[in-house]
């Protein structure tokens, strides 16, 4: 004996092998966000790190440079306040986190 279905069974079961099907391509594309914004905050951190200290780098080159002390001054502060929070910054996160519990 043939069973007939109708259009809300059909859809329920269609929702539901859907969901069965998507939900683990999900997950692994969320692993591989999370692993992509990983890596993407390590490149950030180091390229900061790099460009602030060669900020230091070059004010203390300006600092050579007769008439050009202001500029120097400026990059030299500059390259140090990158410095601290590149360097310092996750020390910071880290200290927020344990204190808060996040």
């Amino acid at each position: 004996m043939k069973r007939k279905y109708n259009i809300t069974e059909v859809s329920i079961i269609t929702a539901i092998l859907g969901a069965l099907i998507l939900v683990p391509q999900i997950a692994l594309a969320a692993r591989d966000l999370a692993d992509a914004a990983s890596t993407a905050v390590s490149t950030a951190t180091t390229i900061a790190k790099v460009i602030s200290t060669l900020g230091v780098v070059a004010g203390a080159i300006a600092y050579q440079i007769p008439g050009a002390s202001h500029f120097a001054k400026g990059t030299m502060v500059s390259g140090l306040i990158g410095m601290a929070l590149s360097f310092g910054g996750t020390s910071i996160l880290n200290l927020a986190r344990t204190v808060f519990g996040a």
